[in-house]
């Protein structure tokens, strides 16, 4: 579903689905579950922009998240329209499909010259490999690009794109934002990895799948979701189809399926 706000058409990109552990999504799940995981196309303003781009040359440290080059040809755009990349952080399954090649020094830049940025907010956190697990490939995503000559950086509350502002989302992980843009009809929040069930607006708690500062996660789940049902935003968010608002059922917040 292509959502229209605020000068932008904002396109889902199907990059493929995870199997997630069922203790980190909360009680009653299968183990594992599968989880969308979906980029985001925006048309406007003169621009086409990516927001995130699935596992990409990382898809073999966990299968499934590489679709991002079917879900181009799915939407009719060729990777030499783009006019810029945002990342909202630097997991493997957001910030893989920037890069191409073999793991782990044969990558180069996905995109040629497109320029990438992401969020300057505890960057310093991925300035070395050492000890580094297999998944977190933030030093190595941001390695390629800045050798390439392609990185650049924004800053919270900086807008990223035209009418569209970042704010950081610390605790999941180093560099974690969201993305908001004002529009005729209210406010659009791009929650990122924010949660990543609909489930996780009635029990925030659950959702810790990998979160690297988990109380501090925990925090601005809960903030930020109040945040938006108070403001009645309409949320979308990386690993969850559709889009949603926050609203109050018997007493409880639930996600609602908005068309």
């Amino acid at each position: 579903m292509t959502l229209t706000h605020g000068g932008w058409e904002i396109e889902p990109l199907d990059c493929g689905s995870l199997g997630f552990p069922a203790a980190a999504l909360g009680p009653g799940f299968d183990d594992p579950t599968a989880r969308p995981v979906l980029a985001t196309l925006w048309r406007g303003h003169g621009r086409i922009a990516l927001v995130d781009s699935g596992a990409g040359a990382f898809d073999e440290l966990w299968p499934g998240a590489a679709g991002l080059t079917g879900a181009f040809e799915r939407a009719a755009v060729g990777a030499d329209d783009l006019t810029e990349i945002v990342l909202t952080h630097l997991d493997f399954d957001h910030s893989g499909g920037v890069v191409v090649g073999t793991l782990p020094d044969g990558l180069t830049p996905a995109f040629g010259s497109t320029p990438v940025r992401v969020l300057d907010v505890d960057l310093d956190f991925w300035a070395s490999d050492v000890d580094s697990p297999p998944l977190r490939v933030g030093p190595r995503v941001l390695r390629v690009l800045r050798k390439a000559g392609v990185l650049g950086t924004f800053s919270d509350q900086e807008e990223v794109l035209p009418g569209v502002r970042a704010r950081s989302a610390p605790g999941h992980c180093a560099g974690h934002c969201v993305l908001e843009v004002d529009g005729e009809d209210g406010t659009l929040l791009h929650l990122a990895d924010l949660i990543h069930h609909p489930v996780h607006v009635e029990h925030p708690e659950w959702d810790h799948l990998n979160d690297r500062r988990p109380e501090v996660a925990l925090a601005t789940r809960t903030a930020l979701l109040a945040e938006a049902e108070h403001r009645r935003c309409t949320l979308i968010a990386s690993h969850i189809e559709g889009a949603g608002r926050i609203e109050r059922r018997d007493g409880r917040a639930v996600w609602i399926t908005v068309s």
